[in-house]
């Protein structure tokens, strides 16, 4: 057993009893380097990542790599997942240096920590050639190796230079229209998603899109989302038996997927597909929502309600087998009935996968009831195979998207017991952060906490906090974000820049400080934290935070509009700056039943609050009448005069969508 035996990550046990003296990150390792002079070797993936386990298997097992690697470096092992403060200081040298990234990632680095060389994924013979070279190199005393150091690091640090500038916001809405045509030019209209192949699922760009398509009566972009949509949900990077997406998919088709399963897409999906439901009433969006949250409860779920991060592509050594079908086992099954199943899932003799295996994608979108048997007969015999390995550790981040998740499943779809679950994972972390005096932790695992939490960890958890109170009308969502946004502002911000420093200033410093902005297949923590100070703002009426929000929304502004599909989160927020929010009071006594009634309806672009009297809140005083629930809509504060049904408000918000999706000023 190496250094890393007593460590908390699935991915770093993994590694546990490599030949290879990993050690984790920390001053141990750091200070060996220090001390012997030795390059550093830091390699970065994650429990679920099949390349990674390609690379252990040929290299880190290796003895021969091995006694390479303890003579001449210091290796430490770091979970992506854990640490992705390192990882993204590492992800982007090694985009500087190579104008690529990927996991695995294997960076050299001197003993300082400043990264010389980096790259992804590498066969034996490859690693062998890097670390000899390199070893020689520094042995040699070569200033190569130091030039290269001090100019990646200078290239890091013009990176944020270039990343944000201070622009004023744009008050045109119709600056939207022309986000989207930035935007099409780069979608596949055929198959759905964008270019080309890999097809990743982008929910923060398709969500934005959702709502430009609601806003402005736009039928391109519906088109395009319910050709997406459903590509997905019939594909085979979605898991037609069990529900939930993989990560990607490799071909142009949404078929062909990589395996591994992730928490944080999954969780994303599921408020993407409950609003598309609520838009079109697509019953293939409800049934990819519904059998997505029964895989999470049944294969994700931690007795404490919490979610587990991510299940792997690999089963028995092999990607992807636990998934995959050939023809004369569903003969073998199903005897005379596995025609059907066949025909409906493109299962041939062939195979349309390695080794005459088919993956399983939908041919039609709808199933009779025998067909469910069937899928169901299907499912109870695949859980007899060997499961994919599960990564258990619990991610602050993740569950606050999961929170989310279950909180719009609940909205559209109406079940109890989505609002229960989350109501329940929100009171965990409540509690947490009173114990911890308003502070985060990022892992949790076999009962205790582990690492300080990142950026995107209070922010993800003050936007689900502000989700919960608009789906229960509880003041306490409010006071615990409260909480979380003083520790943020103490914590986190960046003198430099209205944006936030993605580690707390308590975090030994790195030799770079990461600060995020792109959404990616996960929004940036600073666009996901903007959009939770401009609720929380509108909610109490602190326009500070509001203004605060505007500022960070500008330092991206330009970004935004060069390259707005990596800025989807921020686009949405946006939308909300052009097309100021609407704010729906509910107050009376029937306020749940109605606070339900609405959310049946897609309608983006509203704040909810309310309760049964007007206490609380500023925005409810005087709304309160004896023996009524009224609905008001507001904004800032100004209201119409009260209306009496959910109908009668969802109607005139329809009607106040014009042309250019405004809603008139006169409230």
């Amino acid at each position: 057993m190496n250094h890393l035996s007593h460590e908390n990550s699935p991915y770093l046990l993994q590694h546990a009893t490599n030949p290879v003296d990993w050690y984790p990150w920390g001053e141990e390792a750091l200070d060996k380097a220090r001390k012997e002079n030795k390059l550093l070797i830091i390699s970065i993936g994650y429990a679920a990542c099949h390349w990674c386990h390609v690379m252990e298997t040929e290299c880190f097992e290796d003895e021969e790599v091995a006694r390479m690697m303890n003579d001449h470096f210091v290796s430490v092992k770091v979970d992506r997942e854990e640490r992705p403060d390192i990882d993204q200081v590492y992800m982007n040298a090694c985009f500087v240096m190579t104008g690529r990234g990927g996991w695995p990632l294997n960076v050299i680095a001197l003993p300082d920590e400043r990264p010389v060389y980096a790259g992804t994924y590498f066969s034996k013979r490859d690693w062998i050639y890097i670390l000899r070279s390199l070893s020689d190199l520094q042995r040699s005393g070569d200033k190569e190796i130091l030039r290269e150091a001090e100019e990646v690091t200078r290239r890091l640090k013009l990176m944020h230079k270039q990343q944000t500038q201070d622009d004023n916001l744009p008050d045109d809405p119709g600056i939207l229209v022309r986000i989207f045509h930035t935007i099409r030019e780069q979608l596949d209209f055929t198959a759905g998603g964008t270019m080309g192949a890999p097809k990743f699922p982008m929910p923060a760009h398709l969500r934005f899109l959702l709502r430009y398509a609601h806003q402005f009566r736009d039928e391109e972009p519906v088109n395009y989302l319910n050709t997406t949509l459903n590509h997905m949900a019939l594909g085979g990077i979605y898991d037609q038996l069990g529900g939930g997406f993989c990560r990607y998919s490799v071909d142009t088709s949404w078929r062909v997927p990589h395996f591994e399963k992730m928490l944080y897409d999954n969780a994303q999906l599921i408020t993407l597909y409950a609003e598309a439901y609520q838009k079109f009433q697509n019953p293939l969006y409800r049934r990819a929502v519904e059998q997505t949250l029964g895989w999470i409860k049944r294969e994700m779920t931690s007795p404490e309600g919490l979610w587990y991060a991510s299940l792997d592509a690999d089963s028995e050594g092999t990607e992807g087998t636990y998934y995959v079908w050939s023809a004369d086992e569903v003969d073998e099954l199903l005897g005379e009935r596995a025609g059907k199943v066949k025909k409906f899932y493109g299962i041939t003799r062939e195979g349309n996968f390695e080794h005459g295996k088919n993956i399983l994608f939908a041919l039609y979108d709808q199933c009779d009831d025998e067909m469910e048997l069937l899928k169901n007969q299907l499912l109870q015999h695949r859980s007899l195979r060997v499961l994919p390995a599960l990564d258990d550790k619990i991610i602050t981040s993740w569950n606050g998207m999961m929170i989310q998740g279950l909180l719009h499943a609940w909205q559209s779809l109406g079940n109890p017991d989505y609002l229960e679950a989350a109501v329940r994972a929100g009171d965990f972390y409540r509690k947490a952060i009173g114990k911890n005096k308003g502070e985060v932790f990022r892992i949790y695992k076999h009962g205790r906490f582990s690492v300080p939490g990142f950026l995107d960890d209070y922010a993800w958890l003050i936007t689900a906090f502000l989700e919960l109170y608009q789906s229960t009308f509880d003041d306490s969502w409010l006071d615990i974000t409260d909480t979380l946004i003083r520790t943020v502002q103490d914590n986190f911000k960046n003198n430099d820049s209205p944006l936030f420093r993605y580690t707390s200033k308590e975090v030994t410093p790195l030799i770079d400080t990461p600060v995020e902005t792109t959404d990616q297949v996960i929004p940036s923590s600073n666009s996901e934290l903007a959009k939770g100070l401009c609720l929380y703002g509108i909610l109490t009426g602190n326009e500070k935070l509001q203004e605060q929000a505007g500022q960070m929304l500008a330092a991206i502004t330009t970004q935004l509009f060069r390259h707005p599909l990596i800025y989807g989160n921020w686009a949405m927020l946006l939308t909300d700056y052009l097309i100021k929010p609407v704010e729906i009071a509910i107050v009376g006594k029937e306020y749940k039943s109605l606070l339900e009634e609405m959310y049946r309806h897609y309608l983006p672009g509203i704040v909810l609050y309310g309760g049964a009297d007007d206490q609380g809140l500023e925005l409810l005083k005087g709304k309160w009448v004896q023996g009524k629930t009224l609905v008001y809509l507001c904004r800032g504060k100004s209201c119409l005069a009260p209306l009496e049904s959910v109908e009668d408000a969802v109607m005139l918000l329809d009607e106040w969508r014009a042309g250019d999706g405004s809603i008139p000023n006169l409230l």
